[in-house]
């Protein structure tokens, strides 16, 4: 499967826009990650960092804080200063709120 299709949809169909310069994390920094996990990356997760990003400290962690990207001017990465399952839990929470589930 071609993860970078789905991925590019995500941003035309979110963000109205297409991969811009700047959105992914590129492949050497990507690789160094791995080499000091000793792992290899399931593809379709090292296809999400090189092309849209997401800051790779912390990766190692069993349960990383979450890291979002704003996308209006300027782009900046910002912390949820949340674990990364603690921030699913909320947005369980919120899509239940929100009645995501009932239509």
């Amino acid at each position: 499967m071609d993860f970078s299709i789905t991925y590019k949809g995500f941003l035309c169909k979110y963000l109205g826009r297409g991969v811009a310069a700047g959105d992914g994390v590129e492949e050497s920094k990507i690789a160094k990650a791995e080499a000091a996990l000793g792992v290899r990356l399931p593809i379709a997760l090292r296809e999400y960092y090189r092309l849209l990003g997401v800051p790779l400290s912390g990766i190692a962690e069993a349960d990383p804080i979450v890291w979002q990207r704003n996308n209006t001017p300027s782009v900046e990465w910002y912390s949820e200063e949340k674990s990364f399952s603690f921030f699913m839990a909320s947005m369980f929470d919120w899509y239940k709120s929100e009645n995501f589930w009932d239509n």
